[in-house]
């Protein structure tokens, strides 16, 4: 069969897929499944035997090997692949999603199940891992000198240990700071170097490049596997790069896609920032990462191609 990709078709294919970091046993399967050289490099010959994969089976033909093509041939990762760094810098990133977190908000989760926030999000009696709780496991109960009177104490990983764990003002709120949360399993992902939690990010969407939203690492969350879509951050993130997440009050709505983190390893104090300060040391961060200039480079290392049209 004759492919139905043009020359040009084929070599922004190629750049696509030599750009996705696939491992090299990867691309063998890849390589096998639709009978080009099995060498684990993925050239035009791969490509163009994708792209008759494609058209065989209803897909798009384009010859990128994305994970549409991947699940119509029935491959997975076999670790997750998402997060990239340039050589010699301590920096990483990665592109995803945004779910929205409203930890540490002091109206996030209430007994009666009516703050900003699903109270399932916050655990479960006898385990929970949103909540402040006392030595018996029960969580604290805002009391009439606190924001949220009769509402629980919402934690973030971050907190101010000036402040006894019942005060709400020692976490970082959802509402009023642009955090990221990582996963728990982070170091068996990347080496992570002097990362610690406090340290600064800087999140943009891919077709809003010129809206740099810096942020702090502030919360821990679920493992991130193969195959999953990363990425969480603060309500006042998510609103910052212009989404509104909230549906009738509560928070039900995240970004779907096209979210570019950078994260700072070193950047941080260990402790919660104001605002003003998280803007000034992440822009001072971003810019000495290489700014505007490398962050076009960074989203294609995602495998990801750029928008050419700023919105």
């Amino acid at each position: 069969m004759m492919t139905p990709l043009s020359k040009a078709q084929l070599d922004l294919a190629v750049d696509f897929n030599r750009r996705r970091h696939y491992p090299q046993d990867m691309w063998v399967r890849v390589q096998q499944h639709v009978g080009s050289d099995d060498d684990g490099v993925p050239g035009r010959q791969t490509a163009s035997r994708v792209a008759e994969f494609q058209a065989k089976n209803g897909l798009p033909v384009d010859g990128k090997v994305g994970e549409q093509t991947l699940a119509a041939m029935g491959i997975t990762r076999t670790k997750f692949d998402r997060i990239h760094r340039f050589p010699g810098d301590s920096a990483f990133f990665y592109l995803g999603q945004m779910a929205v977190d409203a930890d540490g908000a002091p109206n996030a989760y209430n007994p009666d199940n009516t703050g900003i926030d699903a109270l399932a999000n916050a655990g479960k009696p006898g385990r929970w891992w949103g909540l402040a709780t006392d030595e018996d496991g029960e969580p604290f109960i805002q009391r009439a000198d606190d924001p949220y009177p009769g509402y629980y104490v919402s934690t973030t990983a971050l907190c101010d240990h000036r402040y006894p764990r019942h005060d709400p003002r020692g976490y970082v709120d959802a509402t009023q700071i642009p955090y990221i949360v990582l996963p728990g399993n982070l170091k068996s992902l990347i080496d992570v170097g002097p990362l610690r939690k406090g340290d600064l990010a800087a999140v943009c969407l891919i077709d809003k490049r010129d809206n740099i939203v810096f942020s702090i690492y502030a919360d821990v969350g679920p493992r991130w596997v193969p195959d999953h879509e990363p990425g969480e951050g603060s309500v006042a993130l998510a609103q910052a790069l212009g989404h509104d997440p909230y549906v009738e009050g509560r928070i039900r709505r995240g970004i779907v896609r096209g979210v570019f983190y950078l994260i700072f390893p070193g950047t941080g104090t260990g402790q919660p920032l104001p605002i003003d300060e998280i803007r000034k040391r992440g822009s001072k961060a971003f810019e000495a990462w290489g700014g505007q200039t490398r962050l076009t480079e960074a989203i294609r290392a995602t495998g990801t191609e750029v928008p050419t049209t700023v919105r």
